[in-house]
């Protein structure tokens, strides 16, 4: 590829790569671990989508490569992968619950710590739950699974109308999830933990909601963009599917 003497040319990169470095600049710059108190342990924790659809003994394994965590977040997790998961891992997780009521998104959480499950009426979205989870009997946090409604423009080729709808209203839904989860959050005192699957990016109305109250886990010591969807390429109705291109999957905390 030859040189490209057209200084318009280079003006015309200059505002895009500005702001890219703007916004991921500092993703790529070599972290150290953060320090952290040895007392409570550190606690270790994997947010995971199994994707409902997904038949293979194989999924399972995922929580036994990441070396088993102390908490295991799940999203889209069906009553067979239930079944599924407990079988591959479920000795080494005293505690867990699971929420197949809300179709192709249920919840699950396995721990290796007591789990209390709390109830709250502040949520629009079905598939935001919380827990209690207690250290060594006197150290607890709130963790927050969630895993809010996509939209799919793939499945409304053809109709204009319904596509503009649809990402409208759940676009409206992430944000009012991320506005209302800020807000519980700063009415409690608790150490807190929010995970799961949000179906936004970290450019989202949701995300700088949820960023008023929380740090970034990526952010404070990933590398990279840290990509997470679409998992794997392929196809959907003869258009080519290309794998990682967006972080939708998040692990964010308090002080």
């Amino acid at each position: 590829m030859g040189w490209i003497r057209q200084p318009t040319y280079w003006l015309g990169l200059l505002l895009p790569t500005t702001l890219f470095l703007y916004l991921y600049g500092t993703l790529f710059i070599p972290k150290q671990p953060p320090a952290y108190r040895p007392t409570p342990a550190p606690v270790r924790l994997l947010t995971f989508n199994y994707w409902h659809g997904s038949q293979s003994t194989e999924t399972a394994q995922v929580i036994l490569d990441n070396a088993l965590p102390d908490i295991v977040a799940l999203q889209e997790a069906s009553p067979q992968a239930q079944r599924r998961i407990l079988q591959t891992v479920g000795q080494h997780y005293p505690y867990f619950f699971f929420d197949t009521t809300i179709g192709r998104r249920g919840i699950g959480v396995l721990s290796r710590y007591p789990l209390e499950k709390i109830s709250s009426n502040a949520f629009i979205e079905l598939s935001c739950h919380q827990y209690r989870v207690t250290i060594d009997a006197a150290y607890h946090f709130r963790l927050y699974n969630c895993h809010p409604h996509s939209i799919n423009v793939l499945y409304y080729l053809g109709n204009l109308s319904s596509i503009i709808q649809q990402v409208q209203e759940s676009f409206r839904l992430r944000t009012l999830l991320g506005q209302q989860l800020a807000d519980e959050i700063r009415a409690h005192t608790e150490p807190t933990i929010v995970v799961g699957d949000f179906n936004t990016t970290d450019q989202s109305d949701a995300y700088t909601h949820l960023r008023t109250i929380l740090h970034d886990a990526h952010r404070a010591i990933g590398w990279g963009l840290g990509h997470t969807f679409p998992t794997y390429g392929g196809y959907f109705r003869q258009i080519p599917i290309v794998p990682r291109q967006v972080r939708i999957d998040m692990i964010l905390y308090t002080n």
